[in-house]
């Protein structure tokens, strides 16, 4: 069937650039206001309508005035909602919790976040070896459901020398680093990831690539995007986009 997105572009790069980056054709289309004569016919040639959520449906703890009631409309019209967002720092549980908290109840298989998305693409390459976390609580409740090993640095000493966080780093054998937007970044974390890089058989994979995110005040923050190029650049690998708009996101949409 037919299906339509909403949502909002942050921080992303040009469209050249991310062409080469998903591999697939890029294609961008005019937003149209809707007429009340044209709304209902619009709405029939759809099945499934997708929405982002941080800036669609709500910004930071409060709705986007109409947003319940448009989901409401479509759920009574029998549509399928599917919820997408590149936020790796909560779980699809939490973010089921999220909407029933904003008075919306919706199935958990029917949220799609990038946190799911990291655990979710280990699990079908078929991953059995630990993860070097660099990331928050999200990544860390999606690979645990997953059954997927990992461990982070939650707390990191103050270095005087760099070389003291060599000898601090853990001698653990590391299948993969993964990055996603981690408020607490500290330097003897992108030196612990760049280290198990240097080993060729270890993967490197980033929730998304968002370079900045929109704050409460209106001001802009680093997202994981910007976090991650520092380690791209020091290790000279790219990374493995389990977000959107990449086609890993898209394919475990739609083989769900």
């Amino acid at each position: 069937g037919n299906i339509m997105m909403f949502g909002l572009r942050k921080g992303y790069l040009n469209k050249t650039k991310l062409k080469k980056r998903m591999n697939r054709s890029y294609h961008t289309a005019v937003p149209h206001i809707l007429s009340s004569r044209n709304i209902r016919q619009f709405i029939d040639g759809k099945d499934t309508f997708m929405f982002d959520c941080d800036g669609v449906l709500w910004k930071s703890n409060n709705l986007i005035e109409g947003s319940i009631e448009t989901l409401n409309y479509l759920k009574d019209m029998g549509k399928r909602i599917i919820f997408v967002t590149n936020n790796s720092t909560k779980s699809l549980t939490k973010y089921q919790q999220r909407f029933l908290d904003f008075g919306f109840e919706c199935d958990r298989e029917d949220i799609f976040s990038s946190s799911y998305a990291t655990a979710a693409y280990l699990q079908s390459i078929n991953f059995k070896e630990k993860v070097f976390l660099i990331g928050a609580s999200g990544i860390e409740e999606e690979l645990s459901l997953h059954g997927i090993d990992y461990f982070k640095l939650d707390k990191t000493p103050y270095y005087k020398y760099s070389d003291q966080i060599i000898d601090d780093i853990p001698d653990i054998e590391v299948g993969a680093v993964v990055m996603g937007l981690d408020i607490n970044l500290t330097y003897s974390k992108i030196a612990t990831g760049l280290h198990y890089l240097r080993n060729k058989n270890c993967i490197f994979v980033v929730s998304n690539l968002d370079y900045a995110l929109p704050s409460i005040n209106g001001s802009l923050i680093p997202g994981a995007g910007s976090m991650a190029s520092m380690l791209q650049c020091a290790s000279g690998m790219d990374p493995v986009l389990v977000g959107k708009p990449g086609p890993i996101f898209y394919d475990i949409i739609t083989s769900k």
